[in-house]
């Protein structure tokens, strides 16, 4: 759909998931009329798979996944985990380890929401390790057993 955007920059927000399907609005930066809607089904994902958690984590709760699948050259990951032990906050814990060929070929690094306000950062290295660090709001502190840790992050693979 060509609509005249030269070289203006395209805006996208994923605003839903179900059955396989995708759901996407976007617009540029310069549009005034709303945003438009598209729906992707992605097909030919692998199915999910149960990501090995290193000892230091456990699923969140009995409703929790940690899990993994490729669609084409994309790599999903999806979860929700805590600490089986208080950790400390601003050192890195290892989460998974992602096997070969669903590892990102540079470092991933993304902003991930915790329990209340604090927020973590999770970093996916080339060799599929998956970290936890920098839990806290405006400072680092200790991650509690009782932190609620939900992760997503979608990147390419070569």
């Amino acid at each position: 759909m060509n609509k005249g955007y030269n070289n203006n920059y395209l805006n996208a927000i994923l605003y839903g998931y179900k059955g396989g399907i995708y759901k996407f609005k976007y617009g540029t930066n310069t549009e005034t009329n709303g945003w438009y809607e598209y729906i992707a089904k992605y097909e030919g994902a692998s199915a999910w798979k149960d990501l090995t958690l290193k000892s230091e984590f456990k699923l969140y709760d009995g409703n929790s996944v940690a899990k993994y699948r490729k669609i084409g050259k994309f790599v999903e990951i999806v979860g929700t985990v805590a600490p089986t032990s208080a950790l400390t906050g601003s050192n890195g814990h290892d989460i998974a380890v992602l096997p070969s060929g669903f590892r990102p070929k540079y470092q991933v690094v993304v902003i991930q929401q915790g329990s209340g306000t604090n927020k973590w950062l999770m970093r996916v290295k080339e060799n599929g390790t998956m970290i936890i660090e920098r839990y806290g709001v405006s400072s680092n502190i200790d991650i509690p057993t009782t932190a609620w840790l939900p992760f997503y992050a979608m990147f390419t693979v070569d």
